[in-house]
């Protein structure tokens, strides 16, 4: 949230209006239309996956197994789960 690609222009009004209603429109839609954009290639980004790998989460893919820290008391594992073990697949996963 430091840095919003975005950007202001001040027009002013009588060189908007010597424009004709089309050239109008676009200049007003360029600020949706660089939104899109810019959404478009975040999501993009993000599922492909390259942000991951851009972050280093290839480290924690190099992690093996997950820590147990809590069981809730409601769960069938609750007293079967040592607290501390490491979960390295579930369901051969």
């Amino acid at each position: 949230m430091g840095v919003y690609p975005g950007a202001f222009v001040d027009l002013a009004a009588d060189l908007l209006e010597r424009l004709s209603v089309w050239e109008q429109l676009r200049v007003v839609c360029a600020g949706v239309w660089h939104n899109c954009i810019l959404a478009a290639v975040v999501w993009a980004v993000v599922c492909s996956g390259l942000l991951g790998r851009m972050l280093g989460a290839t480290v924690c893919k190099q992690a093996q197994g997950v820590a147990v820290v809590d069981v809730s008391v409601s769960s069938p594992l609750f007293g079967r789960l040592p607290l501390g073990s490491t979960v390295y697949r579930v369901d051969d996963v």
